[in-house]
């Protein structure tokens, strides 16, 4: 079995790797919902940071919440 993670858009699903397969292939799709919602508004979030510059306490407070997504997304990946 091969996991790729990929987004749907209207009537597509785009790979966010490329997989080195030949001939077809029976697919299971499983969608989770607001992952690329959340990974969208995060980085805004991210581009918005320099409004914040010299303010260590935001960086930390960004650091930390980067260091949870992160876990998150581990935790939802073991979890498949």
């Amino acid at each position: 079995m091969l996991i790729v993670k990929g987004v749907y858009d209207g009537n597509e699903i785009k790979l966010l790797e490329p997989v080195k397969i030949e001939g077809k292939h029976i697919v299971e799709i499983k969608f989770i919902e607001g992952e690329f919602a959340k990974d969208h508004q995060l980085n805004a979030f991210r581009k918005a940071r320099g409004i914040w510059k010299d303010r260590p306490d935001v960086d930390a407070v960004l650091k930390e919440i980067e260091e949870r997504w992160r876990q998150w997304r581990r935790n939802l990946e073991e979890s498949v």
